[in-house]
């Protein structure tokens, strides 16, 4: 609760605002701008809490993530995560992907 005082500054895009609302029981506000998107801002996190190595950015960075690397494994198939791996590495050497033979598993 704040008695008039500055507590928070909120940084956005430089450019017109169109609408503003706020949520009716929790901080949140949304605004709208004229380019079309809409912002929200809300409570800030620490997400440390969550994962200790966790680093915020200044702003967006594009992630390429590896073929297999959020494949979900069940019972431990050891033999499909030996085959799995073996082509991903396979693709990785390769630059172009052969998308025309079927191989035999």
């Amino acid at each position: 609760f704040s008695i008039g005082n500055l507590i928070d500054q909120l940084t956005g895009p430089q450019i017109s605002l169109y609408s503003l609302s706020w949520h009716p029981t929790r901080c949140f506000i949304a605004v709208g701008t004229s380019d079309g998107f809409v912002d929200v801002w809300g409570p800030r996190m620490d997400w440390t809490a969550f994962a200790p190595d966790f680093q915020a950015l200044q702003k967006n960075v594009e992630y390429i993530e590896k073929e297999d690397e959020f494949d979900v494994i069940v019972d431990d198939d050891t033999d499909e995560v030996v085959k799995r791996k073996e082509l991903s590495d396979k693709i990785e050497e390769r630059e172009l992907v052969d998308v025309t033979t079927i191989d035999r598993i």
